[in-house]
């Protein structure tokens, strides 16, 4: 036996051996780096792994059969012993197994230190994100929520690397990262960075300190997945932000169905790294919502994939993903989360049925909540839904409890923030969106929210410079720029309102809602060829949807067809469809100057835009109510309505009522959307011409007072018959009428 293995290490078998296994484990590297670049299917490196199998005992053979000598390769047995090389040959093979171990380890280097690079946004508006200062203490009230966590036990998690070579498992190596995050979010002294800012880092490479100070994390978790078939191979790593070291790696190899093990230890892992502590049930929770079913698991990741897309089509598309993992898994916890989540996205298009929106989040999310009663973002999501229709405290309950058991997830800090909004509590809801901006710094749509909490608040300048920073973080969505024209039209600078609603329009051609609003933004200016166009516009791409009809019955009021703008806003009101606000409150007024003594009956049988089904209008809600655009001015309107046909009464009681609603809006709050239109016309109507006076004085400091509806409306509302000769009322009208031919010309000439 010694003899063998001496006549082996004689031969260089030994060496040859070593070198063949270093040369194919660097063939295999450099294979799976380059194979997906290059388009290669997943079985391109199995066929390279086979090769090299197969090869390898041919090796062993030739390196024993024959030998290399000066004349060349020779048969072992034909050369004289006394003249074998065979240790000269040795020494030359030693030297191409150290050049292969170091280009190995300069190989094995370059994966474990390469790391995504930042996106490259403007430093200014991302660090005004993440160092933005604290806001003024609310005059809190008790339900008011601030959640602060320390920046060291905090994490992001990267998009994970597609390597697969097919760019439809993308789907899967994005929905793996978003599962972890998941999961990792549920561990309460965890702060994770939300999805929407750290998946603005897929597919670039870079500085993992500067990713880290953009998403203000102190740890970074980055991966790769290669999914072939029914086997997955899945790397991830835990890297320190401050030095960039690994303080956790780990490479599987498994079954696709061993993916949830996989999940499950990578986040353990990382928890342990991290020295979280993990007490009683809390380890469970990491699991929280999921499923066991692959089938059911894959759906569920398609239907993120076309959510996060967050249009019509895809919005649609996310629907049915979900509704297949359900149909797999009716248990399947997050699913039912997903679908609510989904519904909720859809009404904001305008276009969906609320009582279909209101059955399907409350089912779902109630689902949920009884498969996993911990489970944050299902109580959120009934938080958002409860808001919406107005039930305020209920919903505050639902979103402090959400906080508590998830207070990671981003959409309960913008929810909440909404429902504050939407209240009138800017302050509180200004406090909520920046605490949501320190989970989600790079999330457009959070910038968004805070813009018009500022923008609600009269500060105007912040407000654009928010909306700014929306565009800069998201380029293409076109939301950024149609905030900026909400902001100037807000003010009464229609040119610059109509440039960024064209630019708006742009990213998103087939959005009916942009050509309705140039519409009525030209129709205002009296530009009427233009606002012609772009409403037909609008009823090509939308026929039959909400704003493009409110967009006709304006065009029809101002050029003078008033009957037929009446009748059209007639039919829409009692109808009920849609759900943008703005439209209805526009066709109210318009009915309202045309045909008033139709507007009682054609209110009474209008369907909820908000709110309990008919009470605003029968029972007037209590004086603490703040929704002044829904509320204050319908009930004006019908006051109205009323005492023209002699039922004093009703009027004088929906005055009143109104008076007090008015009188207990603290002024910090009386910048709000329809407050100055909505107290105007209580003022007029009640008999408070003192008070209507120093309204209108403080209006003419005040820009965001000049909104579009005192261009339409105010010119010859029956609601100001009785103070329509004072001197600052006349004075108010005289400055809406003297801006409107320059912007008229400014507009016109922007659009040349």
């Amino acid at each position: 036996m010694s003899d063998l293995f001496t006549e082996l290490k004689r031969r260089n078998v030994f060496r040859v051996v070593l070198l063949y296994v270093i040369a194919s484990w660097l063939i295999l590297q450099v294979g799976d780096i380059l194979m997906p670049a290059l388009g290669v299917p997943d079985w391109g490196i199995k066929l390279v792994l086979g090769l090299l199998v197969l090869g390898f005992p041919l090796a062993v053979i030739f390196s024993w059969v024959f030998e290399m000598t000066p004349e060349g390769l020779k048969r072992e047995k034909d050369i004289d012993r006394t003249q074998s090389i065979t240790g000269e040959t040795g020494g030359k093979i030693n030297i191409l197994i150290v050049g292969l171990l170091v280009v190995a380890v300069g190989l094995l280097a370059f994966n474990t230190f390469r790391a995504p690079e930042p996106m490259e946004i403007a430093k200014q508006g991302a660090e005004a994100v993440v160092d933005a200062p604290p806001v003024r203490a609310a005059a809190a009230s008790p339900e008011a929520v601030r959640v602060v966590l320390p920046v060291d036990k905090s994490i992001a998690v990267l998009p994970f690397v597609n390597m697969s070579g097919d760019k439809e498992n993308e789907y899967f190596s994005d929905g793996l990262a978003e599962t972890l995050l998941h999961m990792l979010s549920q561990v309460k002294d965890l702060r994770v960075a939300a999805r929407t800012s750290s998946f603005q880092f897929k597919n670039r490479t870079g500085d993992i300190d500067e990713i880290g100070k953009q998403l203000h994390v102190a740890t970074i978790l980055e991966g790769s997945v290669r999914k072939s078939q029914n086997t997955v191979r899945i790397t991830a790593q835990l890297i320190n932000v401050a030095d960039g070291y690994h303080m956790w790696s780990g490479t599987y190899d498994r079954e696709l169905d061993d993916v949830f093990a996989i999940q499950d230890e990578i986040a353990m892992k990382v928890v342990e790294a991290l020295k979280v502590e993990l007490l009683g049930a809390q380890a469970g929770r990491l699991t929280l919502g999921q499923t066991e079913n692959i089938d059911a698991y894959e759906a569920f990741l398609q239907g993120r994939k076309a959510q996060n897309e967050m249009t019509f089509e895809a919005l649609d598309l996310a629907e049915i993903f979900f509704e297949r993992a359900l149909e797999i898994d009716s248990n399947y916890a997050m699913a039912h989360v997903a679908l609510a989540e989904n519904y909720l996205q859809k009404s904001n298009t305008g276009s969906t049925d609320l009582e279909l929106v209101e059955n399907e989040v409350e089912s779902n999310a109630r689902r949920a909540l009884e498969l996993d009663p911990d489970l944050g973002e299902a109580y959120a999501s009934l938080g958002a839904l409860k808001s919406y229709f107005g039930e305020v405290d209920e919903a505050q309950v639902l979103f402090n409890r959400a906080l508590e058991l998830s207070p990671s997830y981003a959409n309960t800090y913008l929810w909440a923030g909404r429902s504050h909004r939407f209240e009138g509590q800017l302050s509180e809801a200004e406090e909520l969106i920046r605490q949501g901006l320190r989970i989600d710094p790079l999330a457009s749509h959070m910038q968004w929210e805070l813009a018009r909490i500022l923008q609600w608040q009269w500060r105007f300048d912040e407000s654009i410079d928010a909306y700014e920073r929306a565009v800069v973080i998201a380029p293409d969505d076109p939301n950024g720029y149609a905030g900026i024209g909400m902001a100037y039209r807000s003010i009464g600078e229609f040119p610059e309102a109509i440039r960024y609603n064209k630019l708006a329009g742009q990213r998103d051609p087939d959005d009916y809602e942009y050509a309705s609003d140039l519409s009525i933004l030209y129709a205002v200016l009296e530009d009427f060829e233009r606002a012609g166009a772009w409403l037909e516009v609008a009823q090509q791409l939308g026929s039959g949807e909400t704003m493009p009809i409110a967009a006709e019955a304006i065009f029809k009021y101002l050029s003078g067809k008033r009957d037929e703008a009446a009748r059209i806003s007639r039919e829409f009101l009692v109808s009920g469809q849609g759900n943008r606000h703005y439209a209805a409150f526009l066709m109210r007024q318009i009915l309202a100057n045309v045909d008033l003594q139709s507007f009682p009956e054609t209110i009474l049988t209008q369907k909820r835009v908000r709110g309990d089904e008919g009470s605003l209008l029968n029972e007037m809600p209590e004086p603490e109510h703040d929704a002044f655009l829904v509320d204050v001015h319908r009930a004006l309107l019908l006051a109205m309505a009323y005492r023209e046909a002699g039922e004093e009464k009703k009027a004088e009681h929906l005055i009143s009522t109104s008076l007090e609603i008015v009188d207990a809006v603290p002024e910090d709050e009386q910048t709000m959307p329809g407050y100055f239109s909505g107290a105007a016309m209580a003022f007029a109507l009640g008999g408070r011409t003192e008070d209507f006076r120093k309204l209108m004085e403080s209006a003419m400091d005040r820009p965001g007072a000049f909104r579009l509806a005192g261009q339409i409306f105010w010119r010859d509302g029956p609601q100001f018959d009785s103070v329509r000769d004072l001197p600052e009322f006349q004075a108010i009208l005289a400055a809406l009428e003297e801006t409107r031919e320059p912007m008229r010309m400014a507009a016109a000439n922007a659009s040349d």
